[in-house]
């Protein structure tokens, strides 16, 4: 009434679940490896824009299949890349407010069943793309030479694989 009122569009758009995957995979002890899916083609999920930043939460479970009772687990960690190349890992580019997410337990007698919950910001730019792939690497004591089992993405104990939103 007194001509004061502003509109504007809402701080946080583009509300989009992550597809699911159940992502075999046959790894070596320390070697970092993209995640691909049954076809052997590399699990990915694509985000609409460059120069945006968006949260997103994710929900995995990595189980082994191959370890014996002398396998020790140190660490398994994953982190999201902005391409279909493990030198990134490590490299350039990398999205901003991406990292290194190490994996917990899920049940203290169970050696072979690990989770992640991925909460990152990151941010997308003209370098990185808009495409995001899952990579991961495992660290232990007494592993098979080559580490079978199966990372899931909303399936096996996790029902809702996760999703991603706009917030810039």
């Amino acid at each position: 009434a007194s001509g004061n009122g502003k509109w504007s569009a809402p701080g946080f758009s583009l509300f989009t679940r992550i597809p699911s995957g159940r992502l075999p995979f046959s790894l070596r002890r320390g070697v970092v490896s993209v995640l691909r899916d049954s076809n052997g083609d590399p699990y990915k999920f694509v985000l609409p824009d460059r120069n945006s930043t968006y949260l997103i939460s994710i929900g995995a479970q990595a189980v082994f299949s191959n370890l014996n009772a002398n396998s020790t687990i140190t660490y398994v960690i994953v982190q999201l890349l902005p391409r279909d190349d493990v030198n990134l890992w490590s490299g350039s580019p990398r999205f901003n407010g991406s990292f290194e997410l190490v994996g917990n337990k899920c049940r203290y007698n169970s050696f072979v069943d690990y989770r992640f919950y991925i909460n990152y910001n990151i941010t997308t730019t003209v370098e990185t793309g808009e495409e995001v792939y899952v990579a991961i690497v495992v660290e232990g004591q007494n592993l098979p030479d080559t580490i079978d089992g199966t990372f899931y993405i909303g399936e096996g104990n996790h029902r809702t694989s996760g999703s991603y939103v706009r917030i810039n």
